[in-house]
Protein backbone atom coordinates (compact mmCIF):
# COMPACT_ATOMS: atom_id res chain seq x y z
CA UNK A 1 0.00 0.00 0.00
CA UNK A 2 1.46 3.78 -0.62
CA UNK A 3 2.61 4.68 2.39
CA UNK A 4 0.54 8.69 2.62
CA UNK A 5 -2.57 7.26 2.67
CA UNK A 6 -4.53 5.15 4.91
CA UNK A 7 -5.19 1.54 5.07
CA UNK A 8 -6.46 -1.38 7.28
CA UNK A 9 -3.26 -3.73 7.66
CA UNK A 10 0.10 -3.12 5.63
CA UNK A 11 2.17 -6.20 5.06
CA UNK A 12 5.27 -6.43 7.01
CA UNK A 13 8.35 -6.06 5.23
CA UNK A 14 12.10 -6.17 5.54
CA UNK A 15 13.92 -5.09 2.50
CA UNK A 16 17.68 -5.70 1.66
CA UNK A 17 18.07 -2.01 1.99
CA UNK A 18 17.19 -2.11 4.85
CA UNK A 19 19.70 -4.58 6.03
CA UNK A 20 22.55 -2.90 4.43
CA UNK A 21 21.61 0.19 5.97
CA UNK A 22 22.41 -1.33 9.21
CA UNK A 23 25.75 -2.97 8.25
CA UNK A 24 26.62 0.47 6.05
CA UNK A 25 24.69 3.26 7.15
CA UNK A 26 26.61 6.27 8.78
CA UNK A 27 23.88 6.39 11.43
CA UNK A 28 24.14 2.90 12.69
CA UNK A 29 28.19 3.03 12.72
CA UNK A 30 27.87 6.61 14.20
CA UNK A 31 25.44 4.86 16.97
CA UNK A 32 28.00 2.33 17.77
CA UNK A 33 31.01 4.47 18.10
CA UNK A 34 28.62 6.47 20.94
CA UNK A 35 27.48 3.68 22.68
CA UNK A 36 31.64 2.25 22.50
CA UNK A 37 32.32 5.92 24.08
CA UNK A 38 29.57 5.43 26.84
CA UNK A 39 31.02 2.03 27.29
CA UNK A 40 34.35 2.79 27.73
CA UNK A 41 34.06 6.20 29.62
CA UNK A 42 32.64 4.22 31.97
CA UNK A 43 36.61 2.64 32.81
CA UNK A 44 35.19 -0.91 33.67
CA UNK A 45 37.74 -3.84 33.31
CA UNK A 46 36.69 -5.79 29.61
CA UNK A 47 34.77 -8.59 30.74
CA UNK A 48 32.23 -6.50 32.75
CA UNK A 49 32.41 -3.70 29.74
CA UNK A 50 31.38 -6.68 27.41
CA UNK A 51 28.73 -7.99 29.71
CA UNK A 52 27.37 -4.33 30.16
CA UNK A 53 26.93 -4.23 26.38
CA UNK A 54 24.85 -7.31 26.11
CA UNK A 55 22.68 -6.14 28.91
CA UNK A 56 21.94 -2.71 27.46
CA UNK A 57 21.18 -4.14 24.00
CA UNK A 58 19.59 -7.36 24.79
CA UNK A 59 18.46 -6.75 28.04
CA UNK A 60 20.01 -10.10 28.96
CA UNK A 61 23.28 -11.63 30.24
CA UNK A 62 24.99 -13.89 27.34
CA UNK A 63 25.03 -17.41 26.60
CA UNK A 64 28.20 -19.08 27.13
CA UNK A 65 28.53 -19.56 23.24
CA UNK A 66 27.81 -16.00 23.20
CA UNK A 67 30.11 -14.89 26.01
CA UNK A 68 33.01 -17.27 23.95
CA UNK A 69 32.93 -15.86 20.70
CA UNK A 70 32.26 -11.89 22.02
CA UNK A 71 35.54 -12.60 24.26
CA UNK A 72 37.38 -14.05 21.33
CA UNK A 73 36.08 -11.35 19.00
CA UNK A 74 37.93 -8.37 21.27
CA UNK A 75 40.86 -10.74 22.05
CA UNK A 76 40.89 -11.32 25.81
CA UNK A 77 40.50 -13.92 28.07
CA UNK A 78 38.01 -13.45 30.55
CA UNK A 79 39.29 -13.75 34.02
CA UNK A 80 43.09 -12.57 33.30
CA UNK A 81 44.67 -9.25 33.88
CA UNK A 82 43.55 -8.01 30.66
CA UNK A 83 44.11 -4.79 29.15
CA UNK A 84 41.05 -2.33 27.97
CA UNK A 85 39.39 -3.52 24.72
CA UNK A 86 40.69 -1.15 21.80
CA UNK A 87 38.06 1.27 21.24
CA UNK A 88 37.96 0.11 17.23
CA UNK A 89 37.10 -3.42 18.80
CA UNK A 90 34.93 -2.12 21.00
CA UNK A 91 32.73 -0.31 18.33
CA UNK A 92 32.49 -2.98 15.83
CA UNK A 93 31.52 -5.15 18.66
CA UNK A 94 28.63 -2.56 19.51
CA UNK A 95 28.20 -2.56 15.89
CA UNK A 96 27.41 -6.40 15.86
CA UNK A 97 25.01 -6.38 18.46
CA UNK A 98 22.85 -3.86 16.93
CA UNK A 99 22.79 -5.79 13.90
CA UNK A 100 21.70 -8.93 15.75
CA UNK A 101 19.05 -10.94 15.70
CA UNK A 102 18.88 -10.42 18.75
CA UNK A 103 18.51 -6.68 19.35
CA UNK A 104 16.25 -5.92 16.25
CA UNK A 105 13.31 -8.51 16.95
CA UNK A 106 11.30 -8.95 20.15
CA UNK A 107 10.83 -12.98 21.07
Amino acid sequence: ANGLQSVALRDNTTTPTQSLLLLNGKYALNQADKFAGRLGALQLPPDETLRLAFRWTWGREPSQQEWERATQYVNFVAGEDAPAIASDKLSDFCHILFNSNQFLYQE
